[in-house]
């Protein structure tokens, strides 16, 4: 069964629908993507985690 579960990132809160009820921000998947280990996109997805916490990409992957 697939959820259907979305969060605002800028409030906070949880709803279904694809646009926030509090602030009216767009919101996102609350749970993230399965793993595979086939997964074609996976070095780009831990790129931008890198980016996020500040860490240089290069060197981990």
């Amino acid at each position: 069964m697939k959820t259907t579960i979305r969060k605002c990132n800028d409030c906070g809160s949880y709803t279904l629908s694809t646009t926030c009820p509090k602030c009216g921000k767009a919101t996102v998947m609350a749970i993230p993507p399965k793993f595979a280990p086939g997964d074609r996109f996976v070095r780009y997805r831990l790129e931008e985690e890198m980016k996020k916490y500040g860490k240089n990409p290069d060197k981990a992957v």
